[in-house]
């Protein structure tokens, strides 16, 4: 979503690396990650960035075809962004960038292999794609905190691999446009986000930045889930592995998952760690899974002595207030957003959206955020809504927009355009306004696409023009590999209502969701990350064997006590 995530989060996303009530993985140790969100919060103001980024830019696009067999090339490794003692081989294979035209122009898919510190490696080592869909895996994030401390990452070799059009992969496929979009929105008038400017924005920045691509020779249809899982397979090949596990993380699911379907027999086993599934509605079933968490929250409330005195009737209350709003939309005026006041309309739709981006039940390093949100909910619905809003968005520095520094905006837009946004009709968007009445003004409004859906919507993605992907890559992926899933209760990333729609189709698999866990199960920052480690960790010594879970039972419940 293009603006509302933006709202309830900016005081804490305009600090630096911290935890974004979307959802983020937030700080990383001492550096900082950025984090995988569902509209851009980190995207937009976060002064994180990606590490690295110009050790590989010698290795550019040819005009000409991809070498018939892969080989991995051998390029320096970024500075700072491996741990010291361990040894690690970057590099990158050139591949088609469309495999239905092999000679025609080729790109280069960057990759580093963090080789085993044990004597006796194992030999089936780990693959891992980072989610985004357009984060770059070669980064501290992944060599520190997602795979830092973990047994299984440190007996097998494991291989970062850049995405097709990101990170230190050529070409790379950055948008700044949509950053200048995000910010003219941002101060739109008369209103933050008012309409007409907006749209206006948006238009503009994905007009500019896709005819900027095309300009420079790209084909941005070639940009998707299907020729990504191709090159998986030829860094496969070009690394001389004859079978690798699979972690994809997050957005990436779906490559993953594609990456099962179409190139079966290379894979031993994988996990997918909160990730999207292939048939999901991007932007709809996120609304779906955050109702779900917002009715866990009120029925957590509402069981809690001390939150039911301290909150009586807060669901009721809510959505009497979302009623009213919508009736009348509040006018309010935040004093000070860097230095100049900040107008916003507030409508009965767009305090829902807050209400669910401020879900986050908290991890080692950022405390909770939900005890908070109920009180604010309470507050704002008995007569300290502009305190509310001036309290979450107020700040003295002003909104940083540089998602182009880590993100890879125009990778997102072809993927999820072409796998799954572009597949979305207006009966599925008023099958999800009957199933999220309280959005459903933004489901049903001709101005939603762009408005309110944001770039990566049936309207960006019409501007963007990449077609569709085979109708067989929106559809759930049926296999017998055996695989790991893995979900949080209250993850604002990928809520598990999404996540629970992957093991349905997959015969050979293991479900898991973590009480009280927000975005990214693996991470050592995540609160039940051991639990999560150690499951992994028996998976991936016998794949053919369901892992024993029984660590999950000892997980406790969120704690709704004020």
């Amino acid at each position: 979503m293009g603006r509302t995530i933006i709202v309830s989060a900016v005081a804490a996303v305009i600090a630096t690396c911290v935890v974004s009530l979307a959802g983020a993985r937030g700080a990383a140790g001492p550096g900082c990650a950025p984090g995988t969100v569902p509209r851009g919060v980190a995207a937009r103001v976060s002064s994180c960035s990606q590490p690295g980024g110009s050790a590989a830019r010698s290795a550019a696009a040819a005009p000409g075809p991809a070498p018939a067999k892969p080989t991995f090339t051998a390029m320096p490794c970024p500075d700072g962004t491996f741990p010291p003692d361990r040894t690690v081989d970057c590099g990158f294979v050139t591949v088609p960038e469309d495999r239905a035209r092999p000679n025609g122009r080729s790109i280069t898919v960057a990759a580093a292999v963090m080789r085993a510190v044990t004597r006796r490696p194992k030999p089936d080592p780990i693959v891992f794609v980072d989610g985004g869909p357009s984060f770059g895996a070669i980064s501290d994030f992944a060599a520190f905190s997602y795979f830092g401390g973990a047994s299984y990452a440190e007996d097998r070799d494991v291989v970062l691999v850049d995405t097709r059009g990101t990170g230190l992969s050529v070409p790379r496929l950055g948008c700044p446009e949509f950053d200048q979009a995000d910010e003219a929105s941002f101060f739109a008038k008369p209103y933050f986000y008012a309409p007409k400017p907006a749209v206006a924005a948006w238009t503009q920045g994905l007009s500019a930045c896709r005819d900027r691509l095309i300009g420079d020779g790209i084909d941005l249809a070639s940009y998707d889930s299907a020729q990504s899982a191709g090159d998986l397979e030829a860094l496969r090949q070009a690394l001389g592995y004859k079978k690798w596990n699979l972690i994809a993380l997050s957005a990436d699911g779906v490559l993953g998952l594609t990456y099962m379907r179409l190139y079966p027999d290379g894979i031993r086993s994988a996990i997918i760690d909160s990730g999207i599934p292939t048939q999901v509605q991007d932007g709809l079933d996120f609304w779906r899974g955050g109702t779900e968490m917002l009715e866990k929250i009120f029925a957590g409330c509402a069981a809690n002595a001390a939150c039911n005195a301290s909150y009586p009737g807060l669901r009721s209350s809510f959505y009497d207030f979302v009623g009213r709003l919508q009736a009348h939309p509040a006018r309010i005026t935040i004093p000070d957003v860097g230095g100049k006041p900040l107008q916003m309309s507030i409508s009965g739709a767009f305090f829902y959206e807050d209400a669910i981006y401020g879900i986050f039940p908290g991890d080692r390093f950022e405390p909770e955020h939900i005890t908070g949100l109920i009180s604010e909910l309470w507050r704002a619905a008995h007569g300290e809504l502009t305190q509310v809003y001036i309290e979450r968005v107020s700040s003295p520095d002003p909104p940083a927009f540089d998602s182009d520094s880590f993100l890879a905006r125009g990778k997102t837009e072809s993927y999820r355009c072409r796998d799954s946004v572009g597949f979305i009709t207006r009966s599925d968007l008023r099958r999800a306004a009957a199933d999220v009445p309280s959005l459903a003004p933004y489901f049903l409004d001709p101005d939603y696409d762009l408005l309110e859906g944001g770039p990566e919507s049936p309207a960006g993605c019409r501007v963007w023009n990449v077609g569709l992907a085979d109708p067989v890559q929106h559809q759930p992926v049926s296999s017998t590999i055996p695989t790991l899933v893995l979900a949080g209760e209250y993850d604002l990333g990928v809520p598990a209502f999404m996540v629970r729609m992957i093991p349905r189709t997959l015969s050979n698999s293991t479900y898991v969701e973590f009480p009280a866990a927000p975005h990214v199960q693996l991470a050592n920052y995540n609160s039940t990350s051991d639990c999560a480690r150690e499951i992994a960790g028996r998976f991936l010594d016998n794949p053919g064997k369901g892992p024993d879970t029984s660590c999950v039972a000892a997980l406790p419940p969120f704690d709704f006590t004020p």
